[in-house]
């Protein structure tokens, strides 16, 4: 009996671990980036550690990570939607980025922050 309930707890581990831990990169929910420069100080400072995990749509407001040609990049929704692409800004920046991500490239939402862990 308690072999069975030691192998449901350690089922139910691994079922909250690939929910909330997993990266996306192997099929899980989550994304990792080390904020690197400026462009959300003060939220973000260059260094901390950001966990975002993919939602099922997002909104202005947000701080979502998102891919480009040059690696992925974390910034805050500020217009637009998802089908035709978010207008999107780093709290620091004076202008809005060049990149407009649609829902297919925001890889997740900022859930987790930890300054200085990176």
């Amino acid at each position: 009996m308690r072999s069975a309930a030691k192998y449901a707890a350690t089922a139910g581990v691994a079922v909250l671990a690939w929910l909330f831990l997993w990266p996306a990169a192997l099929g899980g929910f989550m994304t990792y980036v080390v904020v690197s420069g400026p462009s959300m100080e003060p939220t973000y400072e260059s260094g901390d550690f950001v966990a975002a995990r993919s939602q099922s749509s997002y909104e202005v407001g947000d701080i979502v990570v998102f891919s480009t040609d040059n690696g992925n990049v974390i910034h805050r929704i500020i217009g637009d939607d998802g089908q035709s692409g978010y207008a999107m800004q780093g709290d620091n920046n004076p202008e809005t980025d060049r990149w407009t991500p649609t829902d297919n490239e925001v890889l997740g939402e900022a859930v987790l922050h930890v300054p200085g862990a990176g």
